[in-house]
């Protein structure tokens, strides 16, 4: 076998090898994903809306709180 032929084949050993490690790494990469992903739809589904616990009224209530919050930071802002 020539040097041109040996240096050929031991470069595509490498070759192989780094694609191997690379599947490798894309295996473990997609499982990690998966475990995440299932984590954060569990924490989706025990998060709860903070309104929830409020009827209609109370939250009609907080909102024009927040409303008129926002009316008098907005005055005193521009200096009326």
């Amino acid at each position: 076998m020539s040097t041109e032929e040996q240096r050929f084949h031991d470069l595509m050993k490498r070759f192989r090898s780094e694609v191997q490690q690379l599947k490798t790494e894309s295996r473990e990469l997609k499982r990690s994903q998966m475990k995440l992903t299932s984590e954060l739809e569990l924490k989706r589904k025990e998060q709860t809306d903070i309104f929830s616990d409020f009827s209609q009224s109370e939250r009609l209530a907080i909102k024009n709180r927040v409303e008129r919050l926002i009316q008098k930071i907005d005055s005193h802002l521009t200096g009326s």
